[in-house]
């Protein structure tokens, strides 16, 4: 009962996000406004998207170790956008996770450790974004939720790296040996971590990830659409979009995240249609972008979307359990 009344509460959300953008549209008016866009523009716009998803790459290689790891990590990025553009519920995490078990040695409980961190650094860099963004509209206050879970998650990494001890204590929690076996794997993985160096190129790649996805917007926002607002205010537009595009809503936000950026850009004086062809434009670029690479990494690499979400292909991970 619980899960149909969250399904319930997900739908009606969804549709309302849709109601809003559609109730405020005016169709003509939008086209006309895209027609306006440079085509040439939008076309860097998306090659600095696709070069996006190679950075993402190379943040997950480090984490793995590079080396030969750099192609496959570069692939599961573009994999994990195109797994969480069809499916909701940020499914592609997983998928990254388990595309490097299919294309290298590594058990799928190392692949998970590699995404832990990497939605570790995130949060952290979204922590700040939020502050600037909050302080520019004077909604501090709101910053406390972010700050609570961020010191949640660095209160466990801190206990795993100070008292391993408590591993067999924490397993104790998982109900099947089989997944117990799984999770000591991952806390293994995550107790080799505690290094300064680590933390420090961590939060350095993370830093490149963020500023490039900061930059798909600012330009379309200053470049494409020539927007009249200031960079303090499309930090808040950016901060609101990514909020709305992390809701397990939605395939990749799709609608939701339209919504945050017709809110927030209204918020400055933007009109609906033209902070709505904004919003459109960088969801397309991305689905462009994600859509074609990955149909060709599934073709290339023997991967059957279908197989895989019904969990009959396992390949590598299946010693780790991943039918679970």
């Amino acid at each position: 009962m619980r899960q149909k009344i969250a399904v319930i509460a997900k739908l009606l959300i969804l549709l309302a996000c849709i109601a809003y953008l559609v109730h405020g549209a005016d169709f003509s008016q939008l086209l006309r406004i895209a027609a306006r866009f440079d085509t040439f523009k939008i076309g860097c716009v998306f090659i600095w998207i696709a070069l996006g998803f190679s950075i993402m790459g190379l943040r997950l290689a480090f984490l793995a170790g590079f080396g030969r790891y750099i192609l496959p990590s570069v692939e599961a990025a573009y994999f994990c956008f195109f797994v969480n553009n069809v499916v909701p519920a940020r499914v592609g995490e997983v998928a990254k996770a388990y595309y490097l078990s299919r294309r290298t040695e590594l058990p799928l409980s190392r692949g998970l450790e590699l995404v832990f961190w990497e939605r570790f650094a995130d949060l952290n860099v979204f922590l700040v974004l939020m502050l600037f963004a909050l302080m520019a509209t004077g909604q501090r206050i709101l910053i406390l939720p972010f700050a609570v879970l961020t010191g949640v998650i660095w209160g466990f990494v801190i206990l795993l790296f100070l008292r391993p001890e408590v591993v067999p204590i924490l397993l104790k929690a998982v109900p099947t040996d089989r997944f117990k076996r799984f999770m000591r794997s991952f806390m293994e993985h995550l107790q080799k971590r505690g290094k300064t160096r680590f933390f420090l190129m961590l939060l350095l790649f993370t830093s490149f990830v963020w500023m490039q996805h900061l930059l798909e917007l600012l330009l379309i926002i200053f470049w494409v659409a020539d927007l009249p607002i200031d960079i303090g205010q499309a930090m808040v537009v950016f901060v609101m979009a990514v909020t709305a595009l992390s809701l397990p809503l939605a395939p990749a936000g799709l609608g939701v995240m339209e919504t945050a950026i017709v809110f927030s850009l209204g918020l400055f004086g933007i009109g609906h249609n033209e902070a709505l062809a904004v919003g459109l434009l960088w969801h397309l670029l991305q689905y462009l972008v994600t859509f074609g690479i990955a149909v060709v990494l599934l073709l290339s690499g023997g991967i059957h979307l279908k197989n895989w979400i019904s969990g009959k292909d396992t390949g590598n991970a299946g010693h780790e359990g991943m039918s679970l």
